[in-house]
């Protein structure tokens, strides 16, 4: 099962499995979340749903439809948000002298390289989902990190 959803930066559609919460937009490049009323459960629409994936961007008519669906699976949706917010978390004790350190030392402490954990790791340092976008934007184009699915980052 995807859930479908909209990026609130650039408005692009955008879809991710359940099991994850984060990725990058697909058009921007920005750390986008699902939130309850801005996503479609996928599998239960899927030819209705493939229509809002291929135009990426949503008319004014698609939009409504979108919305319209969007109601439909607000039950569903929150309760998938409820498990991600209740799973459990590895906590660090990473001395660093900068944001960017600390950001790289648990990409390296981690045993995962998905987004949802990466972000909630980086909180406990406080730093900020729009903090990280910029740091892994950066790590990016330096060649530190890089994408291999859009809910995960690596250390090259």
């Amino acid at each position: 099962m995807k859930i479908v959803f909209r990026c609130d930066s650039c408005e692009t559609i955008n879809d991710i499995p359940e099991e994850y919460m984060f990725r990058f937009c697909k058009t921007c490049g920005k750390i986008i979340t699902y939130t309850i009323g801005e996503a479609v459960i996928y599998d239960k629409r899927v030819s209705i749903c493939e229509k809002f994936l291929n135009r990426q961007k949503l008319s004014v008519t698609l939009a409504e439809k979108f919305f319209d669906l969007a109601e439909v699976d607000e039950n569903d949706i929150s309760q998938i948000i409820a498990i991600h917010e209740n799973k459990e978390f590895e906590m660090f004790d990473l001395p660093a002298a900068s944001i960017s350190d600390t950001v790289i030392l648990v990409l390296k402490e981690s045993k995962t390289e998905i987004l949802d954990d990466i972000l909630r790791n980086c909180s406990f340092f406080n730093i900020s989902r729009s903090q990280l976008e910029k740091i892994l934007l950066q790590l990016k184009k330096e060649g530190i990190v890089y994408q291999p699915k859009s809910w995960s980052v690596k250390l090259a």
